[in-house]
């Protein structure tokens, strides 16, 4: 409830509040726990994922900033911009690849989706939907969830 987590793209870290005091996970670089050009974080109960955009991955840390977890390279992410996490799975933005990937909560991937979208930003699941913003076209995509 008092945590926060900012993803500072220039800065190549990510800054995590957890309530009483702020921590800086990673720096520059391609090896796990280092970004290049991190640009989204969530915040779970026990976990913080990261969008690491020109690693072309998803880097997952627990709360202490001790890497779990990289995921999307074997399915050659190009720029991973935004991500969402739910109770059971990960989405994440390929923005040069058009598409969104859907991983469970183990990095293993569930499905990849492609229809109408161009150059997706970021999403959001709101109601049992899936709403993913396209930068190219100005547009929405809304995808019913099962």
């Amino acid at each position: 409830e008092d945590e926060m987590a900012i993803a500072d793209f220039y800065n190549h870290q990510v800054l995590f509040f957890d309530g009483k005091s702020w921590a800086r996970i990673g720096e520059k670089g391609q090896t796990n726990g280092k970004f290049h050009y991190p640009t989204d974080v969530q915040i779970t109960k026990d976990r913080i994922y990261v969008a690491d955009a020109y690693n072309h991955r998803v880097q997952v840390f627990s709360k202490e900033a001790e890497h779990l977890l990289s995921f999307g390279e074997a399915e050659n992410m190009n720029a991973s911009t935004g991500l969402f996490v739910s109770s059971n799975s990960v989405s994440i933005t390929d923005f040069e690849n058009s598409r969104v990937l859907v991983y469970n909560m183990e990095g293993m991937l569930m499905q990849i989706l492609e229809d109408h979208l161009s150059k997706p930003t970021d999403l959001l699941i709101f109601n049992e939907d899936l709403y993913i913003l396209n930068y190219e076209g100005s547009t929405i995509a809304k995808y019913v969830l099962n």
